[in-house]
């Protein structure tokens, strides 16, 4: 698995290495999926589209639990996080993802 490409200070540059480690789910509507991160993978890149290419929404965890799409207010900090771009994985081991509806969410990795 290729390295981020990360600067001296720890910050991640705007232009990153192509990744070797890529994996793709398809998601089926309303149906939470869990993903297993590759032991020395630090940090993922989340790409989510419908068959037909338009982007489509989806929700994570990085806890462990579940994902869900929220159908009411959730205010004790359990929301799942609607369409992350990017996060480190540092002492993440599974990610949860969910889409209202079907799609193919794809997952660069990194370390």
């Amino acid at each position: 698995m290729r390295k981020a490409n990360i600067n001296a200070g720890g910050a991640l540059n705007i232009a990153i290495n192509p990744s070797n480690y890529i994996n793709a789910r398809v998601l089926a509507a309303g149906v939470a999926e869990s993903i297993t991160v590759p032991d020395d993978a630090n940090m993922v890149i989340f790409n989510c589209i419908t068959s037909a290419g338009a982007r489509a929404s989806f929700w994570t965890r990085f806890d462990g639990t579940a994902a869900t799409i929220p159908t009411g207010d959730v205010t004790d900090g359990t929301a799942s996080e609607p369409n992350p771009y990017a996060r480190l994985l540092y002492d993440v081991t599974t990610i949860s993802a969910i889409s209202p509806q079907a799609c193919i969410l794809t997952l660069m990795f990194y370390r």
